[in-house]
């Protein structure tokens, strides 16, 4: 990661907010007034500072005018009746279910990383007919705690931004289909066929190789990953392997080169090494990358054995941009 990537965002949350928003509202007559707006509670380590930022995102976007905000607990009522957690990644499905108990037009989702006295928010903008990212809905934004309040106003201006300068959605012709099968976190499961032959391509290490390793390799192609300075790994369970407590990288080194580095071939990874373990990730929940339990095991017991880990050398794979 470069500085530069993070002096960007600094300069949304210290410079550019005013600007965005008298562009959004040039713009505003493109979206119909008042659409109700729904912010599921953020994902985090406290759910306490989560549902903080959420409910001071709500506060901010209701100054702009534009739309009409769904009371928080009524978001995460709705939430709750469909069985949905945010923090667990939400399905077109699930983000369609939602919005239609609230009458919303767009779900916002989020998620964020706090390290020494800094805060990098990760936010997704869905829309509530599709269940898809709206274009340009997807962010990060990262800033000081002490300037919290400044971060959130800036969100608020990006979001308002996407959704009222975003195209109209396509036609979509809806078929009845019965709830996905609400499988448990710590499950095992297949995966689907078309990401199985997405992940296949790229080998991962075999179980007769006991190194020595040089860092970890995580594969998330086929997995709609989205870069972000504080990514993490976790097992199935949502047990945080990677940066643990006692073993966090600076704020300077995040802010300079992130958690992880993001590739989209093996043999461009060198932050990993010369023979780094390589696994696939389960799925993707915001910058969170999950693998199975028998995999995470297999984690700690090389990290045991060659502390990767506690050097930050950690390469996640992910689809070219697009």
């Amino acid at each position: 990661m470069r500085r530069s990537y993070i002096h960007a965002f600094a300069a949304v949350v210290s410079m550019t907010a005013p600007i965005t928003v008298a562009h959004a509202q040039t713009k505003a007559e493109s979206k119909t007034p008042n659409a109700l707006l729904a912010v599921a509670q953020f994902a985090g380590p406290d759910s306490n500072l989560g549902s903080y930022i959420s409910q001071t995102l709500v506060s901010d976007l209701a100054h702009f005018g534009q739309f009409t905000l769904a009371q928080p607990a009524d978001t995460v009522a709705a939430l709750g009746a469909i069985h949905a957690n945010p923090a667990d990644g939400l399905t077109g499905y699930q983000v369609r279910q939602v919005c239609k108990i609230l009458n919303a037009s767009e779900l916002v989702t989020g998620s964020y990383f706090q390290i020494n006295g800094a805060v990098d928010i990760s936010v997704q903008v869905l829309d509530g007919t599709t269940g898809k990212l709206l274009p340009g809905g997807g962010a990060t934004i990262s800033g000081r705690m002490s300037n919290l309040l400044e971060v959130t106003r800036s969100l608020a201006s990006k979001i308002v931004t996407t959704i009222v300068t975003a195209p109209p959605p396509a036609l979509v012709v809806r078929h009845d289909s019965p709830a996905p099968i609400n499988i448990p976190i710590a499950a095992h499961f297949v995966l689907p066929t078309a990401v199985a032959h997405v992940l296949s391509d790229i080998p991962t290490t075999p179980i007769s190789d006991t190194g020595p390793f040089s860092g970890l390799v995580v594969i998330a192609c086929g997995l709609s990953a989205h870069r972000a300075m504080g990514a993490r790994v976790l097992d199935a369970d949502g047990n945080v392997l990677y940066p643990t407590a006692n073993h966090m990288p600076s704020y300077d080194f995040v802010d300079d080169q992130g958690t992880m580095t993001y590739e989209h071939h093996l043999l461009e990874s060198p932050r990993a090494g010369d023979h780094p373990l390589v696994v696939n990730a389960q799925r993707v929940a915001g910058f969170d990358y999950i693998v199975d339990n028998a995999t995470a095991a297999r984690i700690r017991a090389a990290n045991a054995q060659d502390h990767f880990l506690w050097d930050w050398h950690v390469t996640a794979l992910v689809d070219k941009d697009k």
